[in-house]
């Protein structure tokens, strides 16, 4: 036969033998009732577009705008540029250092 005072003490059967008793603290009342406020529709919109404004101007600061022609774009404006320089330039060299080594 198994000895019912070592098991009431054991920390496992605790919970078994005295049940799961939570401790509640002692409820005090408030001093007085809160005030009613009236909804107002102008003054939420008011509200509203206050808040609105505070999250475009934090997002704006946020995330900055880029500014200018990407970079390959640049590349392949100077590449093309280049390009068309040396074909149009091309002709009137050959012609000038043929008459100057005729």
């Amino acid at each position: 036969m198994v000895d019912n005072k070592l098991s009431v003490e054991n920390p496992a059967n605790k919970q078994m033998h005295y049940g799961n008793q939570t401790l509640v603290g002692v409820f005090s009342p408030p001093d007085k009732l809160p005030n009613k406020e009236v909804f107002s529709a102008t003054k939420e919109i008011v509200r509203f577009n206050q808040i609105q404004q505070d999250l475009f101007s934090a997002q704006r600061k946020a995330t900055p705008k880029k500014k200018g022609t990407p970079k390959i774009i640049k590349i392949a404006l100077g590449a093309v540029a280049t390009w068309l320089t040396y074909v149009v330039v091309k002709e009137p060299i050959e012609k000038f250092l043929k008459k100057i080594f005729k």
